[in-house]
């Protein structure tokens, strides 16, 4: 069992510790002869496939790219009548919880916009609200329920901030 692994520790060898598939695949061509040499044909096809997998699934995990997730900010007063809403915008980068599918660090995207909306526009005191999305179409749904309820139940006037806003990645 102990040759096994170290044949199998042998496919991984590479030089100046570059992994890359073309390194990997050098070692194994190189380190197959050994294995038929020493081990049953058998066993080396088993040994073969199983390394073939590991190398697959950690060549997968790396090519995992971000997905571009869509933002919609709204920040609102008790005291006022106006919403103003920002457009719905792709932000690069950002990243979804695995576990809960939350946004990963929403509460800096809220205060990114609680910022602009103090220091920029001269409103202080307002409230910043995030919506996200993997799909444009499903927040512009959103945002036109949300747009709805204000104007036609609360009686509130929604503005846009336009181009002078942009969420950045934090």
């Amino acid at each position: 069992m102990g040759a096994v692994l170290i044949y199998i520790v042998n496919f991984f060898e590479c030089k100046n510790n570059e992994i890359t598939l073309p390194n990997i695949r050098k070692n194994v061509i190189r380190n197959l002869n050994n294995l038929l040499d020493s081990l049953s044909m058998k066993k080396a096809i088993l040994i073969f496939f199983f390394s073939l997998a590991a190398v697959c699934s950690t060549a997968n995990a790396k090519s995992d790219k971000d997905e571009t997730i869509y933002l919609l900010g709204a920040s609102f007063s008790f005291s006022d009548s106006v919403v103003y809403f920002t457009e719905i915008m792709p932000v690069d980068g950002a990243k979804l919880d695995k576990k809960t599918k939350f946004l990963l660090h929403r509460q800096y995207y809220a205060y990114e916009l609680k910022d602009y909306m103090t220091f920029q526009e001269n409103m202080p005191g307002r409230t910043s609200v995030i919506y996200f999305s993997k799909k444009r179409s499903k927040l512009a749904k959103t945002e036109a329920k949300i747009k709805k309820k204000l104007v036609e139940k609360q009686g509130k006037t929604v503005r846009y901030l336009g181009e002078k806003f942009k969420f950045v990645k934090p």
